[in-house]
């Protein structure tokens, strides 16, 4: 599988790749890890007909938005 897959998405995405790691130095922001002090995940399930499909709400700040390194 490749990036033709997500025509939106600008590299190469598959299995490929699972394992692979991006190096801190190649960072925008870490969203876990051992330089963090406190993290979470949270996933929230509802019912399909509340879900819009291709809809994709941010809450907080846009990753482009975030200080580099933050």
């Amino acid at each position: 599988m490749s990036g033709k897959a997500w025509p939106d998405v600008p590299v190469d995405v598959g299995p490929m790749y699972e394992g692979e790691r991006i190096r801190y130095k190649h960072m925008q922001v870490e969203l876990g890890g051992p330089r963090v002090k406190h993290k979470f995940e949270l996933a929230r399930v509802r019912p399909m007909d509340e879900v819009e499909d291709g809809r994709i709400t941010i809450v907080g700040p846009d990753l482009k938005d975030m200080e580099e390194k933050s």
